[in-house]
Formats: structure tokens, C-alpha cells, sequence
């Protein structure tokens, strides 16, 4: 669901928009998605906001419809600067978000055990910022492949 090549790194991407769109646009590269994708995530992510505070490194895990999903995936985006992201908590809110975990999941029954592994992940801080700080793609790669 998640090789090397889903992880991208030192993105300097400014808006909420720009990061997703960049992300889902792999996917539709890969054709793991449809082109489609790429506006439902979009629209998604501002009527439900997918902004996580997690402590010093806070995440989105934006996700969007199994029907428009050829093959699952996860990407995940590394940014160097936060991107401000609207809370799922509390959508009035904002949080400055250093990690992006899309999620591209075709079963839509077999959400229940990746938000379970996304979420053990994303509240290991120490984990995260070992992705923060890493220099390579494969790095990230060798911590993330513990939770998936």
C-alpha cells in the first residue's frame, strides 16, 4: 500500500491546496486514482478538515471517495515549512502542519485498521520527527513500514 516512491520530502508547498493537489496528482500519474480525485479531496478537505494537532509536529490525513480509487495507496508528504491546515476537531481552528498522510483506500470496510495504524503512528512524536529530520526518501520509508 506504501512504497519509497509514496514518500516525498522537503515539499515547499505554501497552502493546504497546493500540498494535496501535488500529492493526489502522483496518484493520478500512477493511475491509483482517478483524475477526479484530485477536486474530492479538495472539496473534502473544506467541508470536513483534516488538520490533527499532535504536539510539536502536527499531521492531516486527508482521505476522500473508495469509488474514485483504482488501487490503494498511502502517500505521505514531508514539508519544509508547516502548511496551515483547518482542525478536524474543531474546523474554526487552525493547525500548522508539518506531516501529510493522503490516504487512497479502495475497500471502504478496510478503513477501520489503517486509520488504527495511521493513528499509532502520528501520536509516536518521536517518530515524527524522525521523518521531519530525515534527508532521504527511504529513511522515512524504514519508519512508516513499521505501522503499515
Amino acid at each position: 500500500m506504501i512504497t519509497p516512491e509514496d514518500v516525498y520530502i522537503h515539499l515547499k508547498c505554501k497552502t493546504r491546496e497546493e500540498v494535496l493537489s501535488f500529492l493526489t496528482g502522483r496518484l493520478v500519474e500512477d493511475k491509483r486514482v482517478q483524475k477526479e480525485y484530485v477536486q474530492a479531496i479538495l472539496d473534502r478537505e473544506r467541508q470536513y478538515p483534516t488538520g490533527l494537532y499532535t504536539g510539536d509536529i502536527s499531521v492531516a490525513m486527508p482521505h476522500a471517495d473508495y469509488r474514485l480509487v483504482n488501487e490503494s495507496a498511502i502517500i505521505i508528504g514531508v514539508l519544509d515549512a508547516p502548511v496551515t491546515f483547518r482542525q478536524m476537531s474543531d474546523p474554526d481552528a487552525e493547525v500548522a502542519v508539518s506531516v501529510v498522510i493522503l490516504l487512497a483506500l479502495k475497500d471502504p470496510h478496510g478503513h477501520t485498521d489503517v486509520l488504527k495504524r495511521v493513528t499509532d503512528l502520528i501520536q509516536e512524536q518521536g517518530a515524527l520527527k524522525k521523518i521531519t529530520e530525515a534527508a532521504y526518501r527511504k529513511d522515512i520509508y524504514g519508519i512508516i513500514s513499521k505501522y503499515f
